[in-house]
Parts: C-alpha cells; sequence; structure tokens
C-alpha cells in the first residue's frame, strides 16, 4: 500500500506504456518490475530501463568527449602561450644581446683609445729625454 501510494500516478500498480515513457528514475522503474507478474508488463518495464541506461552512458560519453576537448584546448592555449613567451624571451635576448655588443665596441674602443693616448705621451717623454740627452752631449 505504501509503495502504491508512491506510485499514485499508477493506480494499482498497474502502469500503461505511456507512463513509461514519463519515469526517468531506474529505481522505481525497477520497484514496478518487482511488483509486475505480467510478461509483456514486465519486458516494457525492462525495455525502458534498457533505454534509461542508454540515454546515461550516452550523455555520460558526450560529458567526456567534452572534458576532452576543453582539455586538449587548454593544452593547446598553454602551448600557444609558452611560445609567446619564448618569442617574447628571445626578442629580448637579443636587444640585450645588441645592446651588449655595441656597450662592447664601445669599452674596446675606449680601451683602444686610453692606448693611443699612452703611446702618444710615452713618445712625448721619448722625444723629450732624448732632446735632453741631445743638449747635454753637446754641451
Amino acid at each position: 500500500e505504501e509503495e502504491a501510494s508512491k506510485f499514485s500516478r499508477y493506480p494499482n500498480t498497474s502502469v500503461t506504456m505511456a507512463s513509461y515513457d514519463t519515469i526517468e528514475d531506474e529505481d522505481e522503474l525497477h520497484k514496478l518490475l518487482s511488483k509486475s507478474e505480467n510478461f509483456e508488463e514486465r519486458k516494457k518495464i525492462r525495455a525502458r530501463m534498457k533505454e534509461i541506461r542508454e540515454k546515461k552512458q550516452k550523455d555520460w560519453e558526450a560529458k567526456r568527449l567534452q572534458r576532452e576537448k576543453e582539455s586538449g584546448d587548454l593544452v593547446k592555449k598553454k602551448f600557444e602561450l609558452a611560445e609567446k613567451e619564448k618569442e617574447k624571451f628571445l626578442k629580448t635576448f637579443e636587444q640585450t644581446a645588441k645592446e651588449a655588443s655595441a656597450e662592447r665596441e664601445r669599452i674596446l674602443q675606449k680601451g683602444e683609445d686610453i692606448l693611443k693616448d699612452k703611446v702618444k705621451h710615452a713618445d712625448e717623454d721619448k722625444r723629450r729625454t732624448l732632446e735632453t740627452f741631445d743638449k747635454l752631449a753637446k754641451q
């Protein structure tokens, strides 16, 4: 009786095929199956249970494919982001290398200028020393 009241839309648990199509709960169908003694009715209930399981499986598979696609999209986005970061890093590296090269050239040029200046001063000192020796030798 308690079960019959639960299925109040199914008078005396004799449910028509049309009402089986409206039931989405597999447990509810299972209870109806266990109460039914009519072979044809049981066959209809099992068929509906099978439809519900197939629908659940189909829905689950669709969700799985969607998750798989989203996961693939996420991996693709991460890869693209990594490529952009790599490109940005390489551009920065190239710019730094150019600046460092220019700075290196400037430092080398400065070093050469200092050496030339030292050679010039050394030549002047040498010339003065030789002039001094010449003057002393003539005296």
